[in-house]
């Protein structure tokens, strides 16, 4: 029969007690608050009340036995490398520059075509906007719309003012 998780690391448990009567309210707080509740309560039971698995609060008693609080801190994660460099965000530009009328869709072929980067049209709408450039979407036109029509209330307007 499995030894549980509760027995093997009491001494874990009495520790992240005492240790959250000298802790401030943090996250930290928390996961300690939930650990030293097992000493009293079934797994099961406090993970249901914190609303978090029955894994989770056993990972954080993993954690705080072996390495104590700093188990429990949340680690930093690296952001992720840029798909495209400052040259090739350069290259963008001046396309853009040089015919602004380009879509997320024709941008995303030639960059596809030029930089051989795949690279999604929200990844590019991103690097557009970093850039200090906005995506503009023509207005849709109706069918049975007529441009005479339209000049001539453009007429109208301009004269009333």
């Amino acid at each position: 029969m499995p030894v549980s998780i509760k027995k093997t690391n009491s001494d874990a448990i009495l520790l992240a007690s005492k240790t959250l009567k000298n802790m401030p309210f943090s996250a930290i707080s928390v996961k300690l608050k939930a650990i030293s509740s097992v000493s009293d309560n079934t797994i099961k039971k406090v993970a249901e009340v914190f609303k978090i698995t029955d894994d989770t609060l056993k990972s954080w008693i993993k954690k705080f036995a072996e390495n104590g609080v700093e188990g429990l801190k949340n680690k930093v994660k690296k952001p992720r490398k840029p798909k495209l460099n400052d040259d090739q965000l350069t290259q963008i530009y001046k396309w853009i520059q040089k015919d602004p009328n380009l879509t997320l869709n024709a941008l995303k072929i030639r960059v596809k075509e030029d930089f051989f980067v795949e690279i999604s049209q929200v990844g590019l709408w991103k690097k557009l906007k970093q850039l200090g450039l906005s995506y503009i979407t023509p207005r849709p036109k109706h069918y049975l719309q007529k441009p005479e029509k339209i000049a001539e209330f453009k007429d109208k307007i301009k004269k009333k003012d």
